[in-house]
């Protein structure tokens, strides 16, 4: 099973930036990548943590505008909300899912050999 989440970053951003809109292949809905998480454990505060800082890195980079003007910025801060606050669905799910095996995992692994009678 291959652990990805995909970030959007809407629409909104795209207003300032038409020109790198189209030559980046983004569409009416916005723009997206892929974050590979195969090699966190979300079931530790340092696996969040770690996914936590790709997805601030992945959407500072899919809002940058490259402009400073009042409009331009405005557009990155709420492309930034927007994206961040669209993966924290898939956040939650991630770290559920990885609870969920790894609780599976430990009810069919025996702990002791008492666990395996006739082994």
């Amino acid at each position: 099973m291959r652990n990805v989440l995909i970030l959007a970053a809407p629409a909104l951003a795209l207003i300032a930036t038409p020109a790198i809109a189209q030559s980046t292949g983004a569409t009416d809905t916005g723009f997206s990548v892929e974050i590979s998480h195969d090699d966190l454990d979300l079931t530790t505060s340092e696996g969040v943590s770690r996914l936590d800082t790709r997805i601030r890195n992945n959407v500072r980079q899919l809002c940058d505008t490259g402009n400073r003007d009042v409009a331009s910025i405005q557009a990155e801060r709420e492309c930034r909300e927007n994206a961040t606050e669209a993966a924290q669905a898939q956040v939650r799910f991630a770290i559920a899912e990885a609870n969920a095996e790894k609780s599976r995992l430990a009810a069919i692994t025996p702990t002791s050999d008492n666990a395996n009678p006739g082994a």
